[in-house]
């Protein structure tokens, strides 16, 4: 045994001192304290960040060593069982990151770290990381055997891809379509696929970068100048749809790879990862790794693993993505920065955008985030100088932005049909698909028809178990529930008065392909929702309207977000207002979004395009300001708003929130938990404000009352001490309540 050591060697700090012996752990659960284990003669000297097996109770459990130290506790300690890392599992850059994200979100530390390392690290019978991976060389195609009529679904999503994509890698299809070894196993016994011998040479990059417009090329210097430096900065790119915010990214990532650095790249859907994976590939080849949520626990190890030996120098994905184990990282890229799905709503809340900048910042790189409608928050802070603001105000196509047209439904004729379908937009798609190009309608609304109501009682049908109405499923023959799932036979008697019928109010996605399916039927139409959408699927649509083979698309907010469609001239918003009135602060902020993004699909090829604005309020300011894609205008406008009301930017939220099995637990615990942050000098003293309880806007979820808390100031360190009494309370328990604190919370419903 090593006798004495250099504490920089232990912690990070200089000095001499005998060697440790105890360390304090971190384990992967929900507890906010670490555990302290003593050192015998047997374990070697070793540092912050290496995994150990110890005892938890009854089991053996990995943990990550936070500190090594002489300091004998009050209390017994047990043993650690096993150093099993002869280095750093985690190095210090890391491991300082996700102490500072689990302190700012008041998260254990246990749990960030099991959020940020895959699975099989913390599996003791697999501690040594001799972890099986499959064969990297094998790859797959399909065979020319005819389709079954039955197939299960993960091996209908393998089938697509390989028919849209040809031959793949079978890490590539695993990923990609989250189907197992055996749905593999299964296709190859049927003969529906084979295996294919590899290419002779690993995969390589065969695009070559585009040449750049003059405003592109002085992007890409002022961020390549940063990098160059070492110099830890936040960039905000604000392109225009169709501006070529993505070819800046891949330029600025080529150099930062020629500087010996590494890049992490974040899309805030699963859905754009293989699209942006394949361009990716083709510039970098197996530079790339991806990772996210819908890879299969093996597969994403085996991903990490090639990220964390530097065999991978870009790592690609999700929000959990920017806990990639990258080595020198010199930038992450943060694309549509402003989409909501970067906040992680459930176990350790963070949010991606926010993480990346810190990670940046922390490894001396570069954050840069990118977006045709920034988020305020974002834009706020560029303009006060926090970032550093660029600019792409044209469109690399050859036509400028689409003019928007905007119909009002209050006066304008209507097609025969009950799905939002005026004539003047009826005959825009006639015209468009007469001249051999393609159509997408926006309707931010899935199923049939959103709300059955009874004419006689003039009750709408709600879920038994949410406080939500059911959603029509005509094709399913089901009314079905958003949030449980609960779903019932569809009956037009009215469950709660007899009468024989009920009538249908409102459109979604369903109800206008149906419309569309009559007033076209020499169409070829598609739809595109969280009900039709697989990974492969939404690669096989995109492929077919690529192809020309699709001239309707119908979709929800998921058609809004990075296609690139050259044939798309016609785009159709058919209730512009309706992300409008929900109630959350960010509603005006959302539709103008939304608005802007959707309209920015039409005309991004040879063809000029056209965008139809279809609403019952078109006089709305936010409508107005989409309409003339007025995002300074929005912004502003916006921004006094927030500042009136003290809402992000200019101030800054914490939301407690409860659930109980009846109202009453519920009323009570969040009384309890308002009235111990009211008891906190922050609050007496008039620097934050504790606003409720009240009830959640969806009050009952899974037959569980919701309520919540909000507290709201603009000094961090005052809200923390406020949001720490309150977690006090939390861990006493709270019997069969149970109670969340979001920091910076994103969903307000």
């Amino acid at each position: 045994m090593i006798e004495n050591a250099i504490e920089l060697n232990v912690n990070g700090e200089k000095g001499l001192t005998k060697s440790p012996l105890f360390v304090d752990v971190a384990l992967p659960l929900p507890i906010r304290s670490t555990f302290t284990y003593c050192l015998n003669q047997l374990h070697p000297f070793s540092r912050r960040g290496v995994r150990l097996l110890v005892p938890f109770r009854k089991k053996q459990l990995i943990g990550i060593a936070l500190r090594f130290h002489n300091e004998t506790p009050e209390f017994e300690t047990k043993p650690v069982f096993e150093i099993i890392d002869q280095e750093p599992f985690v190095d210090e850059a890391f491991l300082s990151f996700l102490e500072e994200a689990a302190n700012y979100y008041l998260h254990p530390i246990g749990e960030v770290l099991k959020a940020a390392i895959p699975a099989p690290f913390w599996d003791p019978r697999r501690a040594k990381g001799q972890i099986r991976t499959r064969d990297d060389s094998l790859w797959i195609e399909r065979s020319e055997l005819p389709l079954p009529p039955r197939l299960g679904s993960r091996q209908r999503d393998v089938i697509a891809l390989l028919e849209s994509q040809g031959a793949l890698p079978l890490k590539e299809v695993l990923a990609l379509t989250a189907a197992s070894a055996q749905t593999i196993r299964q296709l190859e016994r049927r003969g529906l696929i084979r295996k294919k011998a590899p290419p002779s040479a690993p995969l390589r990059a065969t695009e070559q970068a585009l040449e750049l417009s003059l405003e592109q090329r002085q992007v890409l210097l002022s961020i390549a100048s940063v990098i160059e430096q070492s110099k830890p900065s936040t960039f905000l790119l604000h392109g225009v749809t169709g501006s070529g915010k993505t070819e800046v990214y891949l330029q600025v990532i080529q150099k930062a790879i020629a500087l010996g650095k590494s890049a992490i790249v974040l899309v805030p859907e699963i859905a754009l990862t293989s699209q942006l994976l394949r361009r990716f590939r083709s510039r970098f080849g197996d530079e790339v790794a991806v990772l996210h949520s819908g890879m299969r626990e093996s597969e994403r190890f085996r991903e990490w693993e090639r990220i964390r030996r530097g065999q991978a120098k870009i790592a690609l994905g999700a929000r959990s993505a920017v806990f990639a184990p990258v080595q020198k990282l010199g930038i992450i890229v943060i694309d549509e920065e402003h989409d909501p799905s970067y906040k992680q709503e459930e176990g350790f809340r963070y949010h991606a955008r926010d993480m990346g900048i810190l990670r940046a910042i922390r490894s001396g790189g570069v954050a840069l985030l990118g977006s045709a409608t920034p988020s305020l928050e974002s834009f706020y802070h560029a303009k006060q100088g926090k970032y550093v603001l660029l600019s792409l105000e044209k469109r690399v196509t050859p036509h400028p932005l689409p003019q928007v047209e905007l119909i009002d439904l209050r006066r304008a004729p209507m097609a025969p049909t009950e799905a939002l379908l005026s004539l003047p937009l009826c005959q825009a798609i006639e015209q468009t698909i007469a001249s051999k190009e393609q159509v997408l309608l926006f309707i931010n609304r899935r199923g049939f028809a959103p709300v059955l109501w009874c004419p006689s009682c003039r009750r709408p049908l709600e879920c038994p178990f949410c406080s939500v109405c059911l959603t029509e499923h005509r094709r399913l023959g089901l009314l079905r529930c958003h949030y449980c799932d609960h779903a019932t036979p569809i009956d037009d008697r009215c469950p709660y008065c007899d009468f024989p019928r009920v009538e249908r109010l409102g459109a979604g996605t369903e109800r206008v392909e149906t419309a569309l399916a009559h007033l076209f039927p020499q169409a070829r139409i598609a739809r595109l929702d969280r009900d039709t959408a697989t990974l492969s699927s939404i690669d096989k649509i995109l492929e077919g309207m690529h192809r020309g083979e699709i001239d309707i698309l119908i979709g929800t907010q998921m058609v809004t977000k990075g296609h690139d469609l050259p044939n798309l001239t016609l785009v159709g918003v058919l209730c512009a207002e309706h992300s409008l009135f929900f109630p959350d602060f960010r509603a005006a902020e959302r539709t103008f979004q939304l608005l802007t993004q959707v309209a920015g699909r039409a005309g991004r090829g040879l063809k000029p395009g056209r965008v139809i604005f279809q609403s019952h309020e078109p006089e709305l300011s936010v409508i107005q300001q989409a309409l003339k894609h007025q995002y300074e205008a929005f912004a502003k406008e916006e921004l006094e708003r927030r500042r009136e009301l003290l809402y992000p930017p200019y101030g800054r939220l914490v939301a407690i929130r409860v659930d109980a099995p009846s109202q009453e637990e519920a009323i009570r615990c969040a009384s309890q938990l308002a009235a111990a942050a009211r008891s906190t000098p922050p609050v007496q003293h008039g620097k934050v404000q504790v606003l409720g309880p009240a009830p959640c806007p969806i009050e009952r979820i899974r037959n569980r009352y919701r309520h919540q808390v909000l507290l709201k100031g603009s000094e961090r360190r005052a809200l923390r001490e406020c949001a720490r009494a309150v977690l006090q309370l939390m861990e006493g328990g709270l019997g069969k309540v149970r109670a969340t604190l979001d920091v910076d919370p994103v969903n307000m419903l």
